[in-house]
């Protein structure tokens, strides 16, 4: 019996000392990541990409830092960096946000084929985010992929969007459908402006594509007929 205590009080020593050494460690990694997200809320971007990385350092086994990290890199524009954290948040199993942004990323720099090889793994990660549809429907357009851009986009309208995202849906079929089908289309547009969509931003974001002959795609197919 006394042999038995003794292995019991080991094993319970032992227990104490090893909690002992892990209760500081998500304290800190808690304190880090919070104060990076103030940080990050405030617009101090370089204090959060630092907080950021601590975090990475504190819990190397954990996507979470550098998908935060990633998707402060991409609200700056440095879609490079952006896109090699949210690889390694994809790595480490940080879940479909860390994947749609990755695609985001792509996309920033011109990649539609990564983009939507990204995204298409966030979809088989997150079948029923429509986020992810209108991602789709996006690369689909670059692509010049109409038919495929206008089933993500249906697909994106079932799965119960935000209005938010219901109003982008309807304002790409509607810029989609321009060409083919103007009395579907002005149907979508004005689905789009009772929904709250922000047209100007929609026809930017067209209109940012650096190939004249990809900035007309969202116009529809009979466009580039004309």
């Amino acid at each position: 019996m006394s042999a038995w205590r003794c292995v019991g009080k080991i094993t319970i020593l032992a227990l104490l000392v090893l909690l002992g050494g892990l209760i500081p460690y998500p304290r800190a990694l808690v304190g880090t990541m919070r104060r990076a997200a103030e940080m990050r809320a405030a617009g101090e971007y370089a204090s959060a990409l630092a907080g950021y990385r601590q975090a990475a350092d504190l819990a190397p086994a954990w996507g979470v830092p550098w998908q935060a990290r990633g998707e402060v890199l991409l609200a700056q524009g440095r879609c490079t960096e952006a896109a090699a954290a949210l690889r390694q948040a994809e790595r480490l199993g940080a879940g479909p946000g860390a994947t749609l942004a990755l695609g985001e990323s792509l996309a920033g720099q011109r990649d539609w084929a990564g983009a939507l090889q990204a995204w298409l793994r966030a979809q088989s990660l997150a079948p029923g985010d429509p986020q992810v549809y209108l991602a789709l429907a996006r690369g689909s357009v670059a692509q010049g992929s109409f038919e495929q851009a206008q089933d993500y986009l249906w697909a994106a309208l079932t799965l119960d969007p935000s209005p938010g995202q219901s109003a982008v849906a309807h304002a790409l079929l509607g810029r989609l459908l321009a060409g083919d089908d103007p009395e579907a289309a002005a149907g979508h547009l004005r689905q789009a402006a009772q929904e709250g969509a922000d047209m100007l931003a929609v026809v930017q974001a067209m209109e940012a594509e650096a190939e004249p002959a990809r900035r007309d795609l969202p116009l529809g197919p009979a466009f580039l007929q004309r």
